[in-house]
């Protein structure tokens, strides 16, 4: 495979070829068989940091390595309750300045009218990646509503009628729920590797129609389908939806997999929804289906939540709950799901 060779061994002498030397991720005698990581989740706590201190998140290749995916919002302006927010825009007026700095806005809409919105940046400085929180801003964003400019329906709303708005207020920032001001408690960034964003570079959303068999798309196999989140609904999520879950295999064999969808909540439950991935034969597609739904006491201080041996762990001793087909369902349910399809 040319794609994959960095160059062919020769004798010179009898002028015979030998094996093929394979470029970095390539492997196999005809250096077409690909070797990669996918992806991890990191999460990062900022309990006991003062504002501005950074965070080292690791080794990385740029600033893109790191790509947040949840935050969990704490301080006394949110009435010492700890609040989870998916809505996480970049702030592209700011990267054109220095492209080794990423910047972001992650924002939560609250009952009491308030856009709550904190920045926070990632820095690459050569060989590894940094974070830490700007600083805190509020909106009065009149009455929660799902179309409202806080819940990100158009990035460059939330920028400019939110966070840029003449009438924002400063605020302190809070690393912990008895802190005054609100900010960021902890942080879920996805690492991908480089290979991985290389040869998988399409990223898909699906929405799900109830309990539907849904066809996401032509695979090899099951396991080139790479779940990275949900979007989840149903009345118990509301008003925080839609809000994120994220994957855990269950149980898999080789024709189709049930995945865990899990998301710990403010109010210290785990809440989960069971989704069945398989594929057919004959037409080599893959399709999903939601099966169930269920939740276990979790307190979100000790959460039994985030791990696959805790989340299935759950699932077993669970209590059984509505799947909600809709954002104002019985129970909680999915809206619509981001994934991957990588065939190597």
């Amino acid at each position: 495979d040319p794609e994959g060779t960095e160059y062919r061994a020769r004798n010179f002498e009898n002028d015979e070829f030998g094996a093929c030397i394979c470029r970095e991720g390539y492997m196999g005698e005809t250096c077409s068989i690909t070797d990669f990581e996918t992806c991890d989740v990191i999460k990062i706590h900022n309990d006991e940091l003062q504002p501005l201190d950074w965070i080292s998140l690791g080794l990385c290749s740029s600033a893109e390595s790191y790509k947040p995916m949840q935050v969990n919002f704490v301080g006394s302006d949110l009435f010492g309750e700890s609040v989870h927010s998916f809505l996480i825009v970049r702030h592209n007026k700011e990267d054109v300045i220095n492209t080794n700095v990423h910047k972001y806005v992650v924002a939560y809409q609250a009952n009491n009218n308030y856009c709550y919105m904190t920045s926070f940046e990632i820095k690459f400085t050569g060989s590894e990646c940094f974070y830490r929180q700007l600083e805190s801003r509020k909106n009065n964003a009149d009455s929660w509503s799902y179309t409202s400019t806080c819940n990100g329906k158009n990035s460059e709303d939330l920028i400019n009628m939110q966070w840029e708005n003449s009438n924002a207020i400063m605020s302190k920032i809070a690393s912990n729920s008895s802190g005054s001001g609100f900010g960021i408690g902890n942080i879920l960034f996805t690492k991908c590797s480089d290979m991985y964003d290389k040869l998988c570079p399409l990223f898909l959303k699906k929405a799900l129609v109830g309990t539907n068999s849904i066809d996401i798309g032509y695979c090899n196999s099951i396991d080139d389908v790479d779940f990275v989140r949900a979007y989840l609904q149903g009345s118990s999520m509301w008003p925080r939806l839609p809000t994120t879950g994220y994957f855990f295999n269950h149980i898999s064999t080789n024709s189709s997999s049930t995945f865990l969808i899990a998301h710990q909540s403010h109010d210290n439950w785990c809440k989960m929804i069971q989704m069945r991935l398989w594929r057919d034969e004959s037409s080599q597609i893959c399709s999903v289906k939601l099966v169930s739904a269920g939740y276990v006491y979790s307190s979100f201080s000790a959460s039994t939540c985030y791990t696959e041996e805790e989340v299935v762990g759950n699932w077993d001793s669970k209590n059984p709950s509505s799947l909600a087909l809709a954002q104002t369902g019985s129970g909680y349910g999915v809206q619509s799901i981001d994934f991957k399809i990588c065939s190597i």
